[in-house]
């Protein structure tokens, strides 16, 4: 295995011993990336994968600490920077989410304040308001710009994540507070205007050559609702998942029918935009605050995400990996000016094609855990990237540690009630983890990123990616032969048992060796390797 770390057009390679896994058995990093593309901060936020295997990763850099690009980078399977390219104009343009079309061509979607965003093709040459969305479509053999164009009203709009349908067209979705935002067969035809500009959601469908907006909605209750992510299924239909704080967000075969409380909520609907109607949409959250940061959706409209909640009562399943809140209640914040609340954790959730929730599980450690990132593999398997809090699942639980910044890597089975495995990405800094996607072999590019020293007391953020093994988690599969799971295994998972070997840790709370090990152990053996 090796890491390689590109800074300008100089790549270094290192040769690294493979990572030692939590538990059960985790993938190590076939490669690691390092871009520093702009003055001293860059993140990644959104991957995708081509059939050959090369991943493009959507980020931010910052060129002079006020104003910031999008940037786009190729890698080959083995981690080399095919191209790079910036895409933005002399104000703040920053980067919400990508997706590749049947050619390998590259989809850009965002937000920009700068009026002279490069434009190409574009349906709507210039700036409306004080910010646009904007759809920028790029050579995925050489990142020259094929299409780019503005989208948005007179007022603030917000462009977030972009999806390609089978047939072609392009949809992003967004927030707006645009009176003047353009539809076309829409479900809610106009803003809604009661107490505030506050924004609604828009989605937009554009035909295959981006010169046509095919369908064009708002979607949106009486305050704040924004969409932030969005797929399609090979029907054609429209997923989208976001934050609403409305009470009356436009509801339809909803799973949760009332707003659970605190700042936000999520919401997730999906549409039929031929038919120019809601299929089904809900809340999701419980009494406190709920972000959703990531969403697949598969071919047949399962979709599933992740995000943070600080609601004890958030929707779980019954057979849920972590039914009940994990973080502390009460126990985060304080301080001058800063309040006493619950602690974050992660959740993942699934929602059928009509609407039905069928898994919901928290996925978190004692203390804020930010789950940023999700992708689902070929074969169903959940998996999510971002910042684990002290005893998040499957890390060595070690009371009191010393910090040190990393990113986790966690598979799920794909009903959500067993925990594979949980790998560890070092970052050297905080807020890591936005970016994740599963190739067709079932590779997985993970996107965030790095703090490299720069000074005494000085870190400077540059973007990192990372590709994970394909190891097949499998917690049970503790002696050879691989993949068969036989008495031999037992025998093994007791010797570890009894050694306090961490390889036997296999439930909370970790850092304990007690029968909750055994059970999980028989549970992992009962249910076969992958």
């Amino acid at each position: 295995m090796a890491r390689r770390a590109a800074f300008g057009g100089v790549t270094i390679i290192i040769a690294l011993a493979g990572a030692g896994p939590a538990f059960g058995e985790t993938p190590g990093e076939v490669y690691r990336t390092v871009i520093g593309a702009g003055s001293n901060y860059e993140y990644g936020r959104d991957v995708a994968i081509d059939q050959n295997g090369d991943a493009f990763v959507l980020g931010y850099t910052d060129q002079d600490d006020s104003f910031g690009d999008a940037v786009v980078a190729k890698l080959s399977p083995e981690g080399e920077v095919l191209f790079q390219v910036m895409i933005g104009g002399t104000g703040l343009d920053v980067a919400g989410g990508i997706a590749l079309d049947a050619n390998g061509d590259v989809y850009i979607a965002g937000r920009t304040l700068s009026g002279d965003f490069p434009v190409m093709n574009a349906i709507q040459p210039t700036l409306h308001g004080p910010a646009d969305a904007f759809l920028t479509k790029i050579s995925g053999q050489d990142g020259s710009i094929m299409m780019s164009t503005f989208l948005g009203g007179a007022r603030g709009d917000d462009g977030y994540d972009v999806a390609i349908a089978p047939d072609g067209s392009i949809v992003i979705v967004g927030g707006t507070e645009s009176i003047d935002f353009p539809t076309v067969n829409p479900i809610q035809g106009s803003l809604t205007l009661i107490d505030c500009f506050c924004d609604d959601v828009f989605v937009t469908r554009l035909g295959p050559d981006a010169q046509t907006i095919t369908f064009s909605t708002y979607l949106g209750g009486t305050y704040t609702d924004s969409a932030r992510q969005v797929g399609v299924d090979a029907a054609g239909r429209i997923y989208v998942a976001g934050q609403t704080d409305s009470p009356n967000f436009p509801l339809a075969n909803a799973a949760h029918s009332s707003l659970g409380g605190g700042d936000t909520d999520v919401f997730a609907f999906a549409i039929d935009p031929d038919a120019g109607q809601l299929i089904y949409s809900t809340y999701l959250g419980g009494e406190d605050l709920e972000y959703v940061w990531d969403m697949d959706v598969s071919a047949d409209g399962k979709a599933t995400m992740t995000g943070t909640t600080r609601s004890i009562f958030f929707p779980t399943t019954p057979d849920a990996y972590e039914p009940n809140f994990v973080g502390a209640p009460g126990g985060c914040g304080g301080g001058a000016y800063i309040p006493i609340r619950n602690c974050d954790d992660g959740f993942v959730v699934t929602l059928e094609a009509d609407g039905t929730q069928s898994m919901g599980t928290f996925l978190g450690g004692l203390n804020d855990d930010d789950l940023r990132a999700l992708a689902v593999a070929p074969d169903g398997r959940i998996r999510v990237a971002g910042n684990g809090s002290n005893g998040f699942p499957g890390e060595d639980f070690v009371p009191n540690p010393i910090p040190t910044p990393h990113a986790v890597f966690t598979e799920l089975s794909a009903d959500g009630s067993t925990l594979n495995f949980t790998a560890r990405i070092d970052t050297n800094t905080p807020g890591s983890g936005h970016g994740l996607a599963v190739g067709a072999d079932g590779e997985t590019v993970f996107a965030g990123a790095v703090g490299i020293p720069t000074g005494p007391n000085m870190i400077q953020r540059d973007l990192l990616i990372v590709e994970l093994g394909t190891a097949d988690a499998c917690a049970a599969d503790m002696a050879a032969p691989e993949g068969v799971l036989d008495f031999s295994d037992v025998t093994a998972f007791l010797a570890a048992f009894v050694a306090m070997d961490p390889i036997a840790d296999m439930s909370e709370p970790f850092g304990q060796f007690d029968f909750s090990d055994v059970t999980s152990f028989l549970a992992a053996f009962a249910g076969g390797c992958p």
